[in-house]
């Protein structure tokens, strides 16, 4: 890189030397032209995020790359005898928290063509002034000038309670919510938050819900200890890791007295609380669906529904519990008695914000970092989203892609409209980064996101919380001597640098793991739904065999878990089809799992042929022996008709004799007869 060139005049050269031009260049980095002249005239120094897609399209050496996205950000060309890697350490200390770490906070600034840039104070400056050379940007001034306000929204991330200042449009439900708490019946200890995907149900319950409780305190003056969870594949363990984090005194384990009857959840919330009786504990589960969807064994599912109810229906229970469901999935509990009765009269539905509340939940955040919006933006948002559900996280994923594009303060409607706009924007944004990954790394992405998803029966697909343990195992498997789990880590890097990938630990183990940020990427992403359909049937089957390799492998290895038949060659055809571009890769577990199945397939098939052998031999002794009785039994018939042919000889000779002495007899005494007549 020739250090003696401005940012901007760089961009410039070497774009021409590409052979490039401003359209073509906005076009592969997803701005608008305008954007790229700004930036080549130096009225414009483009965000951290917006100089790595321009390091990438632009051909930087690797190796150059750093010093290039540090150099996009300088306030000014660099004498030519200064490194362009040598950063002031006011500027270097800027730059250093506006990276990635918090998601897409760095965006464009760049100013209204024909206006002069407006300063974190307000005051506009102009830009026909020499611009200050890189040892005047050493100062404070400069350091002011670099700072930019914080990204109020969310991405498709749920708020939290320490979002609740960026919380806006959902305040009379809120308190609805908390009013529903305070009805006094034997049930009001339980409260269902319901509606669909996108409604907004974890948001309003953790950033809405649970700072009013803390503020106002629970019924009766109670002061709230607040906990939640994420019910997994294993609610009695999730809910022990919950119990135990707010704990004043943890004991080693809590599970055998979860598991004692269904009165230990109760027990369990006296044990871990202060002896403090006003003092009492709220238990906000989220994604309930999830003990209908993910727990597979009936009598878990039936245990955590029989503990919560028996919990919150105790009238010595210190223990509040609140649930938010996808109303898709309000009829599973409904098969279930004590379920049934609580979410009948123990509901709160989640409808569509009013124009009002829209408006609020628009305006409020951006107003509260000192950020401006162009007339007729808010109207143009309202008339996209008018009353379709679900959009929430579509419209906080949509204004924060108009943080990163804003100008100076300002965010627009032309910036709107280049988005994609409420229903365009994240599928926009998620085909860009798709199609700017290399080759192993969209095939690495798809993998990815297949793992990442829970097919539905019956009902809309949902988002998978996956182990990172599970997706690297993946990676390797499917590496084929390639660099896959690099790749693997340059898909979750960027995919979570713009918010549609959450991380976090889980609370069992500590491992990390991975989610999607939101269904909403499930519903808008295109490619993602093609990757679904294509491969519905090969996942059903991938699933199957990750539930068995989990079940052999927590047997230890029982070779009673093991696979054969039908099932068998369901796996072995997925497994064959592993490494083609529709395949599903399997992890190390799952290709064990399938090894071992097959390994013991061939043992029964030897010790079946062994079997067979032996009855071949013993058929053969058998039909030899037999030939032999035959035999035997031929020369005795023989021997016998011989005998009795004899014997009806002699028989014969002597009646014959006989017959010749009786008539001799008679002649005789015949003749005596006439001899002494």
């Amino acid at each position: 890189m020739d250090r003696t060139l401005g940012f901007g005049q760089f961009v410039k050269r070497r774009r021409r030397e590409l052979d490039l031009t401003q359209q073509a260049l906005a076009d592969e980095l997803g701005y608008s032209p305008d954007t790229i002249k700004k930036i080549e005239a130096g009225t414009l120094r483009p965000s951290r995020q917006l100089a790595e897609l321009l390091a990438q399209a632009l051909d930087v050496p690797p190796a150059e790359r750093q010093s290039f996205v540090r150099s996009a950000r300088m306030p000014d060309v660099p004498p030519p005898d200064a490194p362009w890697d040598v950063l002031p350490p006011a500027i270097a200390a800027t730059l250093a928290t506006s990276g990635p770490a918090n998601g897409p906070a760095i965006a464009d600034s760049p100013v209204p063509s024909g206006s002069a840039p407006v300063t974190p104070q307000g005051n506009s400056a102009r830009t026909d002034s020499p611009r200050p050379r890189v040892a005047q940007a050493y100062g404070p001034q400069s350091h002011q000038e670099l700072q930019e306000p914080s990204n109020p929204y969310k991405g498709l991330r749920a708020f939290h309670e320490a979002d609740a200042p960026d919380f806006f449009g959902r305040e009379t439900l809120s308190q609805r919510l908390r009013e529903r708490l305070d009805e006094g019946t034997n049930l009001a200890r339980f409260l269902a938050v319901v509606g669909p995907s996108g409604s907004g149900k974890s948001s309003v319950v953790r950033a809405g819900l649970v700072p009013a409780l803390r503020h106002y305190s629970l019924p009766g003056g109670l002061s709230p200890v607040t906990v939640d969870m994420i019910p997994g594949t294993r609610p009695l363990e999730e809910l022990e890791a919950a119990l135990l984090r707010v704990a004043v005194n943890p004991p080693s384990s809590l599970m055998e007295q979860l598991r004692a009857d269904e009165r230990g959840l109760a027990r369990a919330v006296k044990r871990v609380l202060p002896g403090d009786d006003r003092i009492e504990l709220v238990l906000v589960i989220d994604q309930f669906e999830e003990v209908f969807t993910l727990v597979e064994d009936e009598d878990v599912r039936a245990d955590f529904l029989d503990s919560l109810f028996s919990a919150v229906t105790d009238p010595r229970s210190r223990l509040w519990v609140v649930i938010t469901l996808r109303a898709d999935f309000y009829d599973r509990p409904l098969l279930y008695l004590p379920s049934s009765e609580l979410l009948g009269k123990r509901t709160e539905v989640v409808g569509p914000l009013t124009p009002d509340e829209m408006y609020r939940a628009i305006t409020g955040p951006a107003e509260r970092v000192g950020l401006q919006l162009e007339r007729d933006l808010v109207a143009t948002i309202m008339q996209d989203v008018s009353e379709q559900p679900g959009t929430l996280p579509l419209l906080q994923y949509t204004l924060t892609e108009l943080y990163e594009r804003r100008e100076g303060r300002m965010l627009t409607v032309a910036a709107y409209r280049a988005s994609g706009g409420v229903f365009g924007s994240l599928a926009l944004r998620a085909e860009s980064l798709y199609r700017g990954l290399t080759a192993p790394e969209q095939a690495a992405a798809r993998q990815l996101f297949l793992r990442l998803v829970t097919l539905g029966e019956g009902v809309e697909d949902t988002r998978r919380r996956v182990l990172m343990s599970e997706l690297i195992s993946v990676a390797g498997a499917a590496s084929n001597g390639e660099n896959e789990e690099g790749a693997l880590q340059r898909v979750l890097e960027l995919f979570g640098r713009y918010r549609m990938l959450t991380f976090d630990r889980n609370p069992l183990t500590r491992e990390p793991t991975v989610e999607v940020a939101h269904e909403a990427l499930l519903r808008s992403w295109g490619r993602l739904r093609d990757w679904l359909d294509e491969s519905r049937e090969s996942l059903h089957v991938q699933r199957r065999l990750m539930s068995s390799a989990a079940e052999w492998l927590a047997s230890g290895q029982q070779p009673s878990y093991l696979t054969s038949g039908s099932r068998l060659a369901q796996f072995e055809g997925l497994a064959a089809h592993a490494g083609d571009s529709g395949g599903v890769a399997l992890t190390g577990e799952e290709q064990a799992y399938l090894e071992a199945s097959q390994e013991n397939r061939r043992k029964q098939e030897a010790a079946e042929q062994q079997r067979q052998t032996r009855e071949l031999v013993l058929q053969k002794r058998a039909a030899s022996r037999l030939r032999y009785l035959a035999s035997g039994l031929a020369i005795f018939l023989i021997v016998v008709a011989l005998l009795s042919v004899l014997a009806l000889s002699r028989q014969a000779e002597a009646q014959a004799n006989f017959t010749r002495a009786e008539g001799q007899r008679l002649a005789a005494d015949t003749n005596t007869l006439l001899e002494t007549g």
